[in-house]
């Protein structure tokens, strides 16, 4: 290969790269829109809703531990729930078009775990907030 093909050759791939920047900047996603009013609700009420239930699965699996199964029920359903809630959480952010429906079976989910967690509020304050925090997820996945 000579001086001139070298050169040749260096200005071709030159160009290609200029041109493929030019595509790549020209093809960059959108900046995302922020989420509608109740998307944000939501999302803040399935966070609430993933912490206290970590925090009730985890008075579950100890009340599990000391050979008490009492918390049988209440663990699956906080499993449940919090599977579909952190879902969920994402979903309401990104504005999903398929939140709505996801929103649906959260609900359906967190009546399941709420139910549960009313059984024993008398007795622990984590139940409780639990099954406050269900409660409230329902009234805002109601309004997506």
């Amino acid at each position: 290969m000579n001086r001139r093909e070298l050169l040749t050759l260096a200005g071709g791939v030159g160009a290609v790269m200029l041109a493929g920047n030019k595509v790549l900047a020209a093809g960059a996603a959108p900046t995302p829109a922020k989420p509608s009013e109740a998307n944000q609700a939501l999302a803040a009420a399935a966070a609430a809703c993933v912490n206290s239930g970590s925090a009730c699965l985890q008075h579950c699996l100890s009340s599990l531990g000391t050979g008490d199964t009492m918390m049988a029920a209440c663990s699956k359903a906080v499993t449940d729930m919090l599977a579909q809630t952190r879902a969920l959480v994402d979903l309401a952010n990104a504005g999903s078009k398929h939140l709505r429906a996801a929103a649906k079976v959260a609900s359906d989910i967190a009546k399941d775990c709420e139910a549960e967690c009313r059984k024993h509020q008398a007795m622990s304050a984590v139940c409780k907030k639990c099954g406050e925090d269900c409660s409230a997820l329902i009234a805002a996945s109601a309004k997506v």
